[in-house]
Order: C-alpha cells, then structure tokens, then sequence
C-alpha cells in the first residue's frame, strides 16, 4: 500500500469488511475462542499460582460468615469448602516431577476447613462474580469459570478491535501478541484475578486511545467500552486498579490537548481516581506504601543489587524463572528464548518512530513496569525484586506498552507480509511450545526438562474425563493459533498499520482528536 492509499484509508471509520472479510473476521474470533479452551484444559485444578487461595475466596467471598460456614481454629477463622479445592488437595504443587495424578483421590463430597481465602487483599467484585458459577460439581464449576474468563478476553477485546480506526488496528492486535505469548494467554484462561486484570487493563487503554481517533458513535462505544475494562480491573487486583491511574497519566501526557478531548480526559481522571482508591482500599495498597516495613539503610551496593535484577524480573513476564504453575512448570529454554526474540522485534519496531509525547507516554508506562518492582523492594526492605512482586503483577501493563509503541505517525508498514508471516511462525512455535510443557508437566511430570517426550500420550497419568488426548488437544490448539494468527494478518492487510493524523494540519483540514502517540 502506497501513502497516498494509505492516508486515504486512514480517516475511515469503518473496516471495509466485505462477506469474505465478515466471515475471516467470526472464523477468527472463533478459532481464539478454541485457542482459549485449549489452554483451559492444560492445567488440572488448582494448577495456577495461589488457586487454592483464589478458589478458596470464590467458593466463600466476603463476608465470609455470609457464604460459607465457619470455624474458628486455632485463634483464625476458617471456612468450610469442598476437598478438591482445599490447599491440601495440591499434592503436586511444587513437584514438577510429579503428574497431577494425586488428586484423583479428593472428592467434592468431602469438605475441610481451610485459612486459605481473601480477608481484604482483593477486591471482592472478581470472587462474587464466579461464585455465581460455583455448582456441586467442583470440576465443571472450575472449568466454566476459566471459560468465562476466555470468553471475556475475546468478545471485550475483539469488539475493541472490530470498532477501532484502520490506522490502529495492526498495531493494537500485534501489541496483544508480541505481550501475551505465552503467560499472558496462561493467564487469561486460569481461575487467577490475572485474567482479568490483564483484559481490563488492556481493554481500558485501547478503548480509551482507540476512541480518540474514532469518529461518530464509534468514539462512545470504544469509550465505553474502555470504561467495562476499567471496572474489569478494579474488580480482579488493587494493582491492576491502580494501573488504571498509570494509563490515564500515559494518555495525558501524550495527546495534544483540545476541546474535542475534555470528555475523554474526564473520563481517565476519574478512573485514575478510582483505580488509586481501590488499590488503597485493599491489602495490596499497604505493600505499596511500605506499611510495617523497617528497610536497611539504603546503600549503593543494596541499590545495584535491587537494580540488576530488574532485566530478569522483565524477563519474567515471558515466563524466565517465573514459568506456570506454582513456578513448577519450567518455561525456560527454547520457550522464553522465542518469547524474548518477538520482544526484541517489537521494542524494535516500535522505537523506530519517536516524538516527543509517544516517548512521554511511553516512558510512564515503562517506568510503572520496571519502577514498581524496585520501589517495593526498597520500601519493604527487600533484598531484590523477586521477593514481592511476581512479573505477573505487572504484566497488563506490557500490552499497553507495545499499544503505545504502534501508535505511530509514520506511513511505512509496521511489517512487510513476509516479516508479519515470519513473526506468526515464531509466535506459534512458541506458543505451541509452551501448551506442550504444560501437558507434560500435569499429564506426566517433568524429572528432567532436557529429555522430555514429543508424545504426549504415552505414560499419561492423569486426565480430563473428555474424548480427546493430550496430544490431540496440543495439536488442535496449535493448528488453530496458527489459523488464527494468519487470518488477524489476512485481515489487517499484511501487517500495515495506516499512517495516523500528524499534530501539524493544513488550514483546510478537518479538526480531529490525536492519537494518543503521535507527535
């Protein structure tokens, strides 16, 4: 596509769907949604980090004498749930050698008492939502919410990119790829706050931007439906909420101001507000503020050894060190080292064009995902990085760096056909990769992660009661996130992101609200 074309397309508020196109775009949504169950089923309950904590909190949310029935043990209040889900049912946490097996002895019938729910950590919004979903059988209940939980993430964020301008939409779908392959995705479709902590934060940024560059009712839908991602995060985690007040700011400090903008600046005021309120209101916000904690003197050496961890708690985010699981499915390797390659295209591709205010915008949200990390250790007196915060609690905001990085004025094409294609080869084999590690883990375990078996049902030791083996679901999920990522490039033309609207405007040129990033 040459400039001119390009420019020419850039203003339309509409994609030019024909029938082909209307029907790439469902054959899509539905192959990310066979994505989104795939994943679903490659952890047993309780697979994902704290879900005995997570689980415990859905089965009985606050207030828990309300929910559940009670007792107090020992001076601590516990609640009464199911077996399956009590902390004592994860026989495999922590033992990557050993399969999820163990649990087939627990039964629904059976119940215990357990410390493990939320008392005021987490917003209880997330828990009373899936307690909804809570039925007799555990198994079903869990796996409906993960589901859900997928089924979220697809419509809230693809109703965002079916409603956004041309000129952003290639750049908001490779901004989701190149930061949720792989743990993002993992994320997404567990029973972890995360999920929606990742989808909210994502959908509250690209609604909010998107719709600046919107025309007509499109601007107010995508608005709107950047404020359901605000309440999505305010509902799953206090960080995620105060990740809110991040993007507002990021978007603040990188749009030209105008009169056209006022709504949307009232609108990132006052979920910023909200989103620090909420963080303070939980238990998360004392961990910010340093609550309790007595810290060392501060000292050159501590700093540089809080510092020089910061490269590989980002790295975290793709799952070095921090794989899935309870940190008992080991992603390093062949996994992290693909994830870390599309990092570095897309850090890349997206400095290649810098303005002032995309470096502010930018710069904010950078600041947020590796500051945070370093600000927590120094206030709670912590020897690294690691201690406290987990890459996942940053995460959402990785997203909505890349967001900002794409949004470009420059008219070239973020890809060329061949370089997009190239990136959905290497996406996929990682991704395809890490389904297969998960599999193995839960299916088998992993004794040695340098010698592990391709087939994936030979020596199956636990699975789903469902009629299609480990190795049939790993294809599947694979087939079809190759499908689905060659179609989002079919349908987004090759990769090219349309130039956008510069900041210097002829006389005779229509007044419009900037974008976000743009100089």
């Amino acid at each position: 596509m040459d400039a001119a074309t390009g420019s020419s397309q850039a203003g339309r508020s509409r994609w030019p769907l024909g029938s082909r196109r209307r029907l790439g775009a469902a054959l899509t949504m539905l192959l990310l949604l066979v994505v989104g169950v795939g994943w679903v089923l490659c952890s047993p309950l309780g697979g994902s980090p704290d879900d005995d904590y997570h689980l415990g909190s859905i089965w009985c949310p606050r207030p828990v004498a309300e929910s559940c029935q009670t007792k107090t043990i020992d001076n601590v209040t516990q609640v009464l749930v199911p077996q399956t889900i009590d902390d004592d049912s994860l026989c495999y946490k922590k033992h990557p050698e050993t399969s999820a097996a163990c649990r087939m002895s627990y039964s629904d019938e059976t119940t215990a008492y357990t410390a493990r729910y939320d008392d005021g950590n987490y917003p209880v919004g997330y828990y009373r939502f899936h307690h909804a979903l809570v039925g007799s059988d555990v198994t079903r209940s869990v796996i409906l919410m993960r589901v859900v939980n997928v089924l979220i993430a697809v419509a809230l964020l693809g109703t965002i990119a079916l409603l956004s301008p041309p000129a952003l939409r290639a750049g908001y779908i490779a901004a989701v790829g190149f930061a949720w392959i792989p743990m993002g995705v993992y994320f997404v479709a567990s029973n972890n706050p995360s999920s929606w902590a990742l989808t909210g934060v994502l959908a509250y940024a690209s609604g909010l931007f998107m719709s600046l560059r919107a025309e007509g009712k499109r601007q107010w839908l995508l608005l709107g439906l950047g404020v359901v991602g605000s309440v999505l995060a305010c509902m799953s985690r206090g960080d995620a909420a105060f990740f809110l007040f991040v993007v507002s700011l990021a978007l603040l400090l990188g749009v030209r101001w105008r009169r056209q903008i006022r709504v949307h600046a009232l609108v990132a005021a006052v979920v910023g507000f909200a989103g620090v309120w909420v963080m303070r209101s939980t238990g998360q916000g004392g961990y910010a503020s340093g609550e309790g904690a007595q810290p060392p003197p501060m000292t050159r050496t501590r700093l540089f050894e809080i510092v020089q961890g910061v490269p590989q708690f980002l790295a975290g985010m793709y799952g070095r060190r921090w794989g899935g699981g309870w940190w008992d499915v080991p992603m390093d390797g062949v996994i992290t080292i693909g994830a870390l390659s599309l990092a570095g295209i897309a850090l890349f591709m997206g400095v290649r064009v810098m303005t002032w205010r995309k470096l502010l915008s930018a710069g904010v949200i950078l600041g947020a995902l590796a500051g945070m990390p370093v600000v927590y250790a120094i206030l709670n007196g912590l020897p690294n990085v690691y201690v406290m915060v987990q890459p996942r609690y940053v995460l959402p905001l990785l997203a909505v760096f890349y967001l900002v990085l794409f949004l470009t004025d420059d008219s070239r094409t973020m890809m060329t056909r061949t370089q997009a294609m190239l990136v959905v080869v290497v996406s996929t084999a990682v991704s395809s990769a890490a389904v297969h590690r998960l599999l193995l883990r839960y299916t088998q375990g992993i004794e040695d992660i340098n010698r592990v078996p391709f087939n994936l049902d030979v020596g199956v030791q636990w699975w789903w009661n469902i009629p299609i083996s480990p190795m049939q679901l790993w294809a599947l999920v694979t087939a079809c996130t190759l499908l689905a990522s060659t179609m989002l490039v079919w349908l987004v033309g090759g990769g090219r992101s349309r130039p956008v609207e510069r900041e210097t405007h002829t006389a005779s040129a229509a007044p419009t609200a900037e974008s976000p990033a743009a100089a």
